[in-house]
């Protein structure tokens, strides 16, 4: 078990899921999950309630396991130190492997326009996988928004933590 999981799992079991309402900015889920693999988890990008004029941002950082992300004609494993980011809506599939025993991960989805749009245009960003240690500075700042937020804050702060990861994401991007 890794840093980010150990800690994840001692302060939250086997899951979590928030949503951290920004007012008229939109808002920001986060979630943390074990999913077996008898669970039936599959999640299609142009089914997520996101329309096109105001799409959301999913990012999903592996810390255990595997599971499948499929986008343009691919299937890829999606292991430990990787992620997957899409557009929502956008033609991609996630879902759990039947041949892992268990995926373990952590999720965010974004409904900020102003962070969506940004991140939207960078081609390396959307729709793809990533590999990052968890020591990089996007996996520190996502796994932040879980640990700072598992209660009521003030938007203010939820705001300004969701940009800080939209830089580092940027920044490990590049």
């Amino acid at each position: 078990m890794n840093l980010i999981e150990g800690r994840l799992t001692q302060l939250f079991g086997p899951s979590f899921t928030r949503h951290l309402s920004l007012g008229e900015n939109g808002g920001l889920s986060v979630g943390f999950e074990t999913v077996p693999n008898a669970a039936s988890y599959r999640w299609d990008g142009m089914r997520r309630g996101a329309h096109a004029k105001r799409p959301h941002w999913i990012f999903q950082y592996t810390l255990s396991g595997w599971g499948i992300f499929e986008t343009g004609g691919l299937a890829r494993k999606v292991g430990r130190g990787q992620a997957f980011c899409a557009g929502i809506p956008s033609r991609h599939l996630y879902r759990n492997d039947d041949s892992c025993e268990k995926w373990t991960f952590f999720w965010l989805i974004v409904s900020h326009p102003y962070v969506v749009e940004r991140l939207l245009k960078h081609a390396n960003l959307a729709n793809t996988l990533v590999e990052w240690p968890e020591s990089s500075g996007a996996i520190r700042a996502a796994a932040s928004l879980l640990l700072e937020y598992r209660e009521e804050s003030d938007p203010y702060d939820v705001e300004n933590a969701a940009f800080h990861w939209m830089i580092e994401m940027e920044r490990s991007a590049f």
